[in-house]
């Protein structure tokens, strides 16, 4: 979980991992974002890909990029995601309106590797490039807060209405695509 506050740099306010749904509700309640970005597939087709990940595919491939995981959904892993995305989405949308992203796509998009996850010095060299569009980076210890931070990202640029890659608007699902 993570927030973020546009100041002349962004500011990250709030960044934790290992966090309950009720938790995680308890701070949407007291931070009151007017978005908030969940990092997991919010609709679903239970036997074929959704045509939401084939066109961030054809993002990619269009672009040259090197595409990140974007897994069918059929894969059981995505389904358990889901479900608990789902979950949360019912409980949130209560108090914020809620979005979809992939924050390694977005990493990807943005020209960085996503080996962040595995290798502690790409980690470490991708917080370097950033370092200096955030005040309080020092707070993103992992690659589960970077993602978050992407996460936060996306909402504000969804609300900006700029620097977004929409892939389906009812539900609002895209990626972060430039700072």
């Amino acid at each position: 979980l993570c927030f973020i506050r546009k100041r002349k740099k962004f500011e990250i306010i709030f960044v934790k991992d290992n966090i309950s749904d009720s938790e995680i509700i308890e701070y949407v309640r007291k931070y009151k974002p007017i978005y908030f970005s969940i990092d997991a597939p919010l609709t679903w087709k239970k036997f074929e890909d959704r045509k939401e990940d084939k066109i961030l595919r054809k993002y990619f491939t269009e672009r040259k990029i090197k595409r990140p995981g974007i897994l069918p959904f059929y894969v059981k892993s995505m389904i358990k995601l889901s479900e608990k995305g789902r979950d949360l989405y019912f409980k949130l949308k209560k108090f914020t309106k809620v979005l979809e992203t992939h924050p390694t796509a977005s990493i990807r998009a943005m020209g960085f590797k996503e080996d962040y996850k595995k290798k502690k010095d790409e980690f470490n060299l991708l917080i370097d490039k950033i370092k200096d569009r955030f005040s309080n980076i020092d707070l993103i210890k992992n690659h589960n807060q970077l993602d978050s931070l992407f996460c936060a990202l996306f909402s504000f640029y969804f609300y900006e209405g700029e620097n977004i890659f929409i892939i389906r608007r009812k539900l609002p699902y895209g990626i972060v695509v430039k700072f």
